[in-house]
C-alpha cells in the first residue's frame, strides 16, 4: 500500500504542477484576446490543449491508483475520495494527501475564476459581433413598402449609409 500511496502522491504533485502552469496561461489568454493578437492566441491555445491532454493522462493513472487503494482498503472506488483516503492512512501520508488536496482545490478555484472571466469576455465579444452583423444586414436590406393594393414594391437603396447613385 505504501508503494501505491507514493505513486498517488507523485501523480498529485504532477497534476498540481499542471494546474500551476495553466493559471498564467488563462491570464495571458485574456491579455492576448484584448490585444486581438490571433497568432499569439493560437500559440496559447495549443499550449493549453497540450497541458490539458497531459492532465487527462495523469487523471487516468490517478483513477487507476485510487481504485487499487480502494480495493486494499476494502472500499468501493466510488466511495474513496482524497479526503477519505487521508483519513484512512497514517502519517506522513495523511498530511501529504491533505496538503495536496488543499493545493489542488485552491488552484482549481483560481483557474475556474480565470476561466469564467475569459468566458464572460468571449460572450461579450460574441454579442458585440452579432450586433455588428445585424446592423450591417439591416443597412443593406431595404425595408419593404406596402401600397394600397397590398403588394410590396421594391425600393431603390434607402441611402441609410450608402447612396445608390453616382
Amino acid at each position: 500500500m505504501e508503494i501505491l500511496l507514493k505513486e498517488l502522491l507523485k501523480l498529485l504533485e504532477d497534476e498540481i504542477e499542471i494546474f500551476r502552469s495553466l493559471l498564467p496561461i488563462f491570464k495571458k489568454e485574456k491579455e492576448v484576446v484584448l490585444a486581438s493578437d490571433l497568432n499569439e492566441l493560437k500559440r496559447i491555445l495549443a499550449k493549453k490543449e497540450k497541458l490539458l491532454f497531459n492532465m487527462r493522462s495523469l487523471e487516468k493513472k490517478r483513477t487507476h491508483v485510487m481504485n487499487k487503494l480502494a480495493e486494499s482498503l476494502e472500499l468501493s472506488p466510488d466511495e474513496l475520495t482524497l479526503k477519505k483516503l487521508a483519513q484512512s492512512v497514517k502519517k506522513p501520508y495523511s498530511i501529504l494527501l491533505k496538503n495536496c488536496g488543499l493545493q489542488m482545490l485552491k488552484l482549481i478555484n483560481s483557474i475556474s475564476s480565470a476561466n469564467n472571466a475569459n468566458r464572460g469576455m468571449f460572450a461579450h465579444s460574441l454579442n458585440f459581433l452579432k450586433g455588428a452583423i445585424t446592423l450591417l444586414q439591416n443597412i443593406f436590406t431595404p425595408n419593404p413598402v406596402y401600397h394600397r393594393t397590398g403588394k410590396v414594391q421594391a425600393e431603390h437603396p434607402s441611402g441609410k449609409v450608402l447612396s445608390g447613385e453616382i
